[in-house]
């Protein structure tokens, strides 16, 4: 039990490290970044979306609302670990995994390697914790059979 708790929140842990490495990669740009024509570019552009708003503004709100999503998975996770492993019922981690695939199928194309394999890493750790979780069902049933 214990060491399927353990996975489990490598697993989450893991999520909400994505999600401080992106804030921080956000929020620590270097400074030369503003005098670069790419910044001038987002900056001057426009999109018209409930209201007019600059790409630049656009890009850092979802940027930091993406940082704080992952952050916030991670700690909902780690809320629902008992649900995830000790009921009966598995769907907490089977969505856990099924959103971290979805998770890292995008993170192939856009993001950092290194975010990809802690991606692969929270995957990895969620469907251990599935599968001794199973087996420690079977051996608890098993218990409750011996008479």
């Amino acid at each position: 039990m214990k060491k399927m708790m353990t996975l489990y929140l490598i697993g989450s842990g893991t999520y909400i490290l994505i999600g401080l490495a992106h804030l921080l990669a956000h929020l620590g740009r270097p400074e030369e970044f503003t005098r670069t024509n790419l910044y001038r570019d987002m900056s001057s552009y426009k999109i018209e979306f409930l209201g007019t708003h600059s790409l630049l503004k656009f890009h850092e709100g979802f940027s930091l609302a993406m940082g704080l999503l992952f952050i916030t998975f991670g700690f909902l996770a780690i809320l629902t670990r008992e649900a995830a492993l000790v009921s009966g019922k598995k769907t907490v981690i089977l969505f856990h995994i099924f959103a971290g695939i979805g998770y890292l199928l995008i993170m192939l194309f856009y993001a950092h390697p290194g975010a990809v394999a802690l991606c692969a890493v929270a995957i990895l750790s969620y469907v251990s914790a599935l599968i001794l979780s199973l087996n420690y069902g079977k051996i608890q049933s098993d218990k409750g059979n011996v008479a």
